[in-house]
């Protein structure tokens, strides 16, 4: 019996082998995303594994990115008696090995709090709602991190357009786990923590697979974009579209990374599935060409960016 469970989880380590080399031929990064615990007085870890979810879910749309989920991570920790967490990140890349992945993701919710403010709806007074998230993201061939995040968002960041006034419901899109979940979530703090993972997910693409986003056209006023429901935009999300400037040096002469150049803050007015169409809302839309890129930003964080935008296309 126990020659026969050593044979099947070869068996199960090959399979896994040969999937991840079919991903490999598509050249994408190949990442596992394990179960997010709680760190939050508030949140029991089984109901911080939605954010593993939305996380996933905001992943699954890139170009650049393979992921696999946080189930198949720890059924596979489980087959070859591994643990994985942020005290144990040489166990974490083990099972990224096993799996044929390039990286590991571990991260923990630190904060699930209401925020100082109610927030007026139209079915009355709720709380506003604040998420903090934390993560790690693992080289398996090295167990060393190579990327850390930190990302907080607010349930307020989900109200439209109008007026800041109304929360609308999450895009069906996203798995109805929340209602049949066995730890459910209030539906704000949802919200927070998707906004926070939104941020995130766009950083993980960035910096792992050097995925951007961009301005796509621009007509009559305005913008498409080429991020779309299935990457986590929705209807009245926030991105600063910014230009590269000039290079940032090291103390060797090499560059680092380009300055970015804000130009002006665009707000998402419809989502579609592969796109989004958005409006200028602070700034001068017309210095806004395409090709230039974009990325998230809060509400708050687009109050401090606004001085900084320039009323015509500054010069590179």
């Amino acid at each position: 019996m126990k020659r026969l469970g050593r044979i099947f989880f070869a068996a199960f380590a090959a399979c896994l082998l040969i999937c991840s080399a079919g991903a490999a031929a598509d050249g994408k990064i190949r990442l596992g995303v394990m179960p997010f615990s709680s760190r939050a007085e508030s949140l029991t870890d089984a109901q911080a594994e939605i954010i593993t979810d939305l996380l996933i879910n905001a992943l699954a749309g890139s170009k650049s990115i393979v992921v696999m989920d946080g189930k198949t991570m720890e059924a596979i920790g489980v087959k070859f008696g591994l643990e994985a967490n942020l005290d144990n990140l040489s166990g974490a890349a083990e099972i990224g090995r096993i799996a044929g992945l390039q990286y590991v993701m571990l991260g923990f919710i630190t904060e699930l709090e209401k925020g100082p403010r109610p927030l007026q709806t139209m079915t009355g007074e709720i709380s506003d709602i604040s998420a903090t998230i934390q993560a790690r993201v693992v080289d398996v061939n090295t167990s060393e991190v190579v990327l850390a995040l930190s990302e907080s968002g607010t349930s307020s960041n989900y109200a439209t357009a109008q007026g800041n006034s109304v929360l609308p419901i999450l895009n069906r899109s996203l798995p109805q786990m929340y209602a049949a979940a066995s730890a459910p979530v209030e539906r704000e703090s949802v919200h927070a923590i998707s906004d926070a993972v939104w941020r995130m997910s766009h950083m993980i693409r960035t910096e792992i697979a050097g995925e951007y986003s961009y301005v796509v056209s621009e007509k009559r006023g305005k913008f498409t974009i080429d991020v779309g429901s299935e990457l986590g935009a929705r209807t009245g999300h926030l991105y600063l579209a910014y230009a590269d400037g000039e290079d940032v040096l090291g103390i060797d002469g090499k560059p680092l990374a380009k300055e970015k150049t804000p130009l002006a803050l665009l707000r998402v007015d419809r989502s579609e599935a592969g796109y989004s169409v958005c409006s200028a809302v602070l700034g001068n839309g017309d210095v806004v060409r395409r090709g230039d890129k974009i990325e998230p930003i809060t509400a708050d964080d687009a109050k401090k960016i606004a001085p900084e935008l320039p009323k015509k296309r500054p010069e590179f």
